[in-house]
């Protein structure tokens, strides 16, 4: 296992590439006279080659039927939802995502792929995620085992949809999953008698729990993405920035685009700038993300007229895509 963690260091330029707990772990339990196919996968991904590496991690992931096989396939199919969030292909990454969470009540979201603009339609490289796959997901999610990483995606695919029915039917869910705790991005001046609390067990998965307190978060900043065109002054930055702060740093990237564009929203130019910019740098893995605060930052470099700036953010986007 420490040959494989040592290539992956190698080709990041003698910097571990981060990863999630769910991919350790499976690197840990891997089978040695497996591992082969798996290296070189992991070698192209390294690389940067995701088209490629997506496609052996998928022949891998086709011979691993068997249950004493799972980690290895929940690995491949974490590793095939990352290729395609690199790649732009939001809805294979979405309907990967999917078929970890139905093997997996704890798989990490670390790589959920949420789209949090809804700019970033236009820039999907392969189709959208599956509005009917969203809606079967959640009807299945009420009738067995709830899966709050699963309810998130599904309910974050609706609330995009122009469709009033199907787009009420996320936003309805997203309220759902804000009002588990106290933890709302609701005003602290709204009734804190209608916020529900989370019901755990005494024998829930740590893991578990942990996944529901930050999907509760990320609802709630999935709601509040409506305030944004309303927001008038600082004051309405604050909510954002309270829940921003108690979500890890690897789940921060789509609130942080949130954040950017409300700055912008109330004038704030040179501060939406600067944390647009923090995407790109610190949070590599979301094609769409990234090429979304690279545009809406050459918008805001526009009205401080520095068009130079502008133009050369907007050759990086072409460079990107």
């Amino acid at each position: 296992m420490l040959r494989r963690e040592i290539l992956l260091a190698f080709f990041y330029g003698g910097v571990l590439m981060p990863v999630c707990e769910l991919t350790a772990d499976l690197l840990a339990d891997s089978d040695s006279n497996q591992t082969k196919e798996l290296n070189n996968a992991d070698i192209l991904f390294a690389r940067g080659d995701y088209l490629q590496s997506r496609e052996l991690y998928k022949k891998i992931r086709s011979s691993k039927t068997d249950m004493s096989r799972l980690k290895e396939w929940k690995y491949c199919t974490l590793q095939i939802v990352r290729c395609s969030r690199f790649v732009g292909d939001v809805a294979v990454a979405v309907e990967e995502y999917y078929q970890l969470c139905r093997v997996d009540s704890v798989v990490s979201l670390e790589s959920i792929p949420i789209v949090w603009s809804v700019a970033s339609s236009e820039l999907i490289r392969g189709t959208k995620p599956s509005s009917q796959s969203a809606f079967n997901f959640l009807r299945q999610i009420a009738t067995s085992n709830p899966n709050p990483a699963a309810e998130l995606l599904a309910s974050s695919v609706l609330s995009l949809e122009r469709e009033h029915s199907l787009r009420n039917i996320g936003l309805h869910h997203l309220q759902s999953l804000a009002n588990q705790s106290d933890n709302s991005t609701d005003d602290k001046s709204e009734n804190d008698s209608t916020k529900k609390t989370i019901i755990t067990q005494k024998n829930d998965n740590p893991k578990l729990i942990e996944i529901r307190k930050n999907v509760t978060i990320l609802a709630g900043l999935l709601l509040w993405r409506e305030r944004i065109p309303t927001l008038r002054n600082e004051k309405g930055l604050q909510p954002i920035i309270r829940y921003i702060e108690q979500l890890p740093q690897p789940l921060r990237a789509g609130p942080l685009f949130l954040y950017a564009k409300a700055a912008a929203q109330i004038g704030s130019l040179e501060d939406a700038a600067v944390t647009l910019m923090r995407i790109p740098s610190q949070y590599t893995e979301d094609k769409l993300l990234v090429i979304d605060a690279l545009n809406e930052t050459a918008k805001i470099m526009d009205k401080l007229n520095r068009h130079q700036q502008a133009e050369n953010l907007r050759r990086e986007i072409r460079v990107r895509n």
